[in-house]
């Protein structure tokens, strides 16, 4: 489809598609075996590669927990002093690393899909943005120096994602 612009317009489907199909190219994947495969045989290819394929639409309310689903409503109801009171509480109780997988990366994708379909107000995707930068901002200012290392506090990964050292 094509707006008032000319500019090309993709259902989130779509979009979700060729995110995935990106990822896969960009893991060495040749287009020709990529480019045919429906959506099942690219989340398939997806998992047994090690490339990360983007959660389907339908499935985003499970995927994402409660942490997430409270903090997009504090969104939706403008209230930031206790958008970022959750997510400080969380950050403490996760830990820095889970917390930016586990809880940002996906209040991200939720917050960019409301904005794209009307929910949210750019004045309000700008507040979690902020709010987002000031409690990582804050976590980070608080972080331990680094050991001899060069890990800083962090002795053991992420239980929720092994290749981030949790702190």
């Amino acid at each position: 489809m094509r707006d008032a612009q000319g500019e090309r317009r993709y259902p989130y489907d779509q979009l979700e598609r060729l995110r995935v199909i990106k990822r896969l190219l960009d893991a060495g994947h040749r287009p020709g075996r990529v480019v045919a495969l429906d959506v099942d045989e690219l989340d398939r290819l997806s998992l047994a590669t090690g490339v990360q394929a983007l959660p389907r639409s339908a499935a985003h309310a499970s995927t994402t927990g409660p942490d997430v689903a409270a903090m997009l409503a504090c969104i939706e109801r403008h209230d930031i002093e206790m958008l970022r009171h959750q997510m400080a509480r969380t950050l403490s109780r996760v830990g820095l690393g889970c917390f930016v997988l586990d809880i940002v990366a996906p209040l991200n994708l939720r917050v960019g899909e409301a904005w794209m379909h009307g929910g949210l107000a750019v004045f309000s995707e700008h507040l979690y943005t902020e709010s987002v930068q000031v409690v990582l901002r804050n976590a980070l200012h608080h972080l331990p120096p680094p050991d001899a290392s060069g890990r800083g506090c962090c002795s053991a990964p992420c239980p929720a994602s092994p290749m981030v050292w949790a702190c």
